[in-house]
């Protein structure tokens, strides 16, 4: 019972804070609404598949779970998202000191390092992901960075 609940807590948040978005949003003008209710009503189908995907897993990961000591096995499953957390405080801190591209390139850079994708992919991949985001919020949009 407790690895099905484990599988739920992200998408079970997500749905959460979703609902509690899509309420907060609704006294905003129709105009500004189209986007943010869009996403709100495609979440649960991507929620859908985030459990259907790690429900399909379950049966490969159970195997190697009785491989590893449960003391073992629990700071290689925490020690992912416990680093993405320091860098996402880091990234807060770094945007705030130098800007928006240097901030987002590094940010995006040693999160696919840490996500095991080659460093040359991660640099081409991070570098034209912000500089397509910059172009598009602040050049297209008109969007202060």
């Amino acid at each position: 019972m407790i690895p099905v609940l484990k599988e739920c807590v992200v998408p079970g948040l997500m749905l959460v804070f979703g609902v509690a978005y899509y309420f907060k949003t609704t006294g905003l003008p129709d105009e500004t609404l189209l986007f943010p209710h869009f996403l709100m009503w495609i979440m649960p189908i991507f929620v859908g598949l985030m459990l259907l995907t790690s429900f399909r897993q379950k049966n490969k990961n159970e195997k190697e779970a009785k491989e590893l000591s449960s003391l073992k096995h629990f700071f290689i499953e925490i020690k992912g998202p416990a680093l993405l957390i320091f860098m996402s405080a880091g990234y807060i801190v770094l945007f705030s000191l130098t800007g928006y591209l240097p901030a987002t390139v590094a940010f995006t850079f040693l999160t696919m390092i840490l996500l095991k994708v080659h460093w040359l992919k991660a640099i081409m991949v991070g570098t034209g992901f912000t500089l397509i985001l910059y172009f598009v919020f602040a050049i297209l949009f008109e969007v202060p960075i």
